[in-house]
């Protein structure tokens, strides 16, 4: 199965089918998305433009299925930091295993307050 040449991110759903209207004005055949698509691609696929509909939340990071978490930021050392998190935060779910349990709504507010957290 041939896969899409280029996967992009945009910040809303106008930004989104911005870029993916000047892509398909370039030649390439697109599937614009609300988030992650839920269905199988058309094999004709060039190009995936996903809306991340969350206005006011700054996105860092994503999981790419072939290339594993991706981040990026305001410069290079706030995106190693970023990755640093995620991988420690992997460390910890793997030596958890299932006693792992998810945070409620309260302590996920509590990390927020504490951390200045925006999202």
């Amino acid at each position: 199965m041939r896969r899409p040449v280029l996967g992009c991110i945009a910040g809303d759903f106008t930004g989104a089918t911005d870029l993916a209207s000047t892509l398909v004005r370039g030649g390439m055949r697109v599937v614009q998305t609300i988030g992650v698509p839920a269905t199988a691609l058309d094999e004709a696929t060039d190009a995936i433009v996903a809306a991340y509909a969350a206005r006011g939340i700054r996105l860092h990071a994503v999981m790419l299925s072939r290339l594993g978490p991706t981040v990026w930021h305001d410069d290079p050392a706030s995106a190693s930091a970023v990755l640093e998190e995620l991988e420690e935060t992997a460390r910890l779910a793997l030596l958890a295993g299932d006693e792992a349990e998810p945070l409620d709504a309260g302590h996920v507010q509590e990390l927020r307050e504490i951390f200045d957290a925006q999202w």
